[in-house]
């Protein structure tokens, strides 16, 4: 079974019949008395069975009904503004239709694409005594909210065409970027699979890095923009669990552990440690331990400016827009500004590791301080001279966090 039955009667009584986490009928009963009972689009026995969990809709109608403390406000008037507080009208999905059942006196209030000061009033007993023709729901409404309501909808579909637009420029812009890239650095094979990834990771502002960068030799730039790429394509990865994976959404520790495990580990262990022990030809492990507390603080910095610029980007682009797989590049692009802004804090991180002496990508690049054998002489700072960073990135991980959700 894999839907929930609503059921409700005059009286006042209230029930959800679904399927419980067991396999068997569960009944979600209104509590008695002056109560109510919500139900969203998640099974309100088994809410770890569902994608939709946590509910924004859920939260908010609980929120609106609980204000009423007056029966006088138990009107058809106000149960409408508490559809209107939670429907939908996004590029990629939209309320089509809202009910209000006036049960003890048999009415019905229908309401057409979220047009809730226009509602026809059908009363159940004469519709099903005279039993009209089935058609066209719209052909109930006067022509009036009829127009109204196309031209409601002719707004959302162009509003999909610019979401859908602006997520195709941006896979537009990296491509040229990348073009670009390979036709200027024909001839520069050192270093060509880093920048690489940096053009194709962060599009043009990943080629115009390139091109500073490599005219001015900028070190300090250069062990910054390193860190970046493989921080995009983590938090990406990291959003897309958050919206598949049910339990994660449901668990504010998962939630925490996957926003500053994924990048943190796909850093440090799928791009930095492979990486620089090929380059150093060191070990695997003794590299990670190596790097772990310059990722540590990496990822601290670029998940700092994700949360101040990203996240309230992303919160306003699933509004406007919706979710659905083409709204991908656009999270896309989106993150590569927050991973920028993080890339300011990085670069003062690594200004002061390049002043001491502690280089990774530059040395990779230019084979700074190359030594005999021809391995590059990459040093990492060890934990007792970070701790002061350490400590450091995290205020600016939990400022981020602060200024993301209050935006």
């Amino acid at each position: 079974m894999h839907y929930q039955m609503h059921f409700a009667d005059a009286d006042g009584d209230a029930v959800v019949i679904s399927v419980g986490a067991d396999g068997k009928l569960a009944f979600t009963r209104k509590p008695a008395g002056d109560s109510f009972l919500v139900s969203t689009n998640f099974n309100l026995a088994n809410p770890a069975n569902a994608v939709n969990y946590p509910c924004w809709r859920y939260t908010r109608a609980q929120e609106v009904l609980r204000d009423i403390d007056d029966r006088a406000d138990l009107t058809a008037e106000h149960a409408a503004s508490v559809l209107d507080a939670v429907h939908v009208e996004s590029s990629k999905s939209w309320t089509i239709l809202s009910l209000v059942g006036d049960l003890p006196r048999g009415l019905v209030y229908v309401y057409l694409f979220h047009q809730f000061d226009a509602p026809i009033v059908l009363n159940v007993a004469e519709e099903t005594a005279r039993a009209p023709d089935p058609g066209p729901l719209r052909d109930l409404f006067p022509p009036e909210t009829v127009s109204r309501v196309d031209q409601a909808h002719q707004r959302l579909i162009a509003r999909s065409y610019r979401c859908d637009a602006a997520g195709r420029i941006w896979l537009g812009l990296v491509i040229a970027s990348l073009v670009v890239f390979f036709l200027l650095a024909r001839s520069k094979r050192r270093g060509l699979a880093m920048w690489t990834s940096v053009v194709a990771v962060l599009g043009p502002a990943g080629l115009l890095l390139w091109l500073i960068a490599t005219r001015r030799r900028a070190g300090t730039l250069v062990e910054a923009i390193g860190d970046l790429p493989v921080y995009v394509v983590g938090i990406l990865t990291c959003l897309l669990a958050l919206i598949l994976v049910p339990r994660i959404a449901q668990s504010s520790l998962l939630q925490l552990l996957a926003l500053h495990g994924t990048p943190l580990f796909a850093g440090l262990l799928l791009y930095q440690a492979p990486l620089l022990a090929r380059a150093t030809r060191s070990s695997y492990v003794r590299t990670v331990l190596r790097r772990l507390p310059s990722a540590l603080i990496s990822t601290n910095l670029a998940l700092a400016g994700f949360q101040t610029v990203s996240l309230p980007l992303i919160k306003w682009h699933l509004g406007f827009c919706g979710f659905s797989l083409s709204a991908l590049p656009a999270w896309w692009a989106i993150v590569v500004l927050g991973a920028l802004a993080g890339g300011v804090l990085l670069y003062a991180y690594h200004a002061w590791a390049v002043r001491h002496g502690f280089v990774a990508w530059s040395a990779l690049l230019w084979g700074t301080g190359e030594t005999g054998d021809g391995t590059a002489a990459i040093s990492s700072p060890p934990w007792r001279r970070l701790w002061p960073w350490i400590m450091l990135s995290f205020v600016f991980l939990v400022a981020g966090a602060t200024l993301g959700r209050s935006g």
